[in-house]
């Protein structure tokens, strides 16, 4: 089974991301985590193929997360993550642009559409 992991701190977005995936990817194992720090705790354990990362978040936001993941998550582990935020600051998707880690930008809110075009193979 194909897993995705969204992180975000936004309860009501995650409810909603739940009920996109079981309709649209019912074939997708979803895991949800509310900040950073969890979602580091759980790659220690766990291996999704793709991970969806806001950025403002209590504990550790997704700046945060992505300056600490190369502790975590081997180099050669082909590990898919996409910002998903609704952030209009140039800087945010300036930082996405450059971290060769980041496979892109997406504008929340998030749709089976804006997935479908990413054109993640198992989707």
């Amino acid at each position: 089974m194909n897993k995705a992991l969204i992180v975000d701190d936004d309860e009501i977005f995650l409810f909603l991301i739940k009920s996109l995936f079981k309709k649209n990817f019912p074939e997708v194992r979803l895991d949800t985590c509310l900040h950073g720090e969890e979602a580091l705790d759980y790659l220690k354990n766990d291996q999704p193929d793709v991970v969806f990362l806001d950025i403002n978040m209590p504990v550790l936001n997704g700046w945060e997360f992505m300056n600490k993941i190369d502790a975590v998550v081997p180099a050669d582990q082909k590990l898919k993550i996409y910002i998903v935020s609704s952030s209009i600051d140039p800087r945010d998707h300036k930082i996405a642009e450059e971290d060769r880690r980041i496979s892109g930008f997406i504008e929340k809110p998030l749709t089976a559409k804006k997935l479908e075009e990413l054109s993640l193979d198992w989707l």
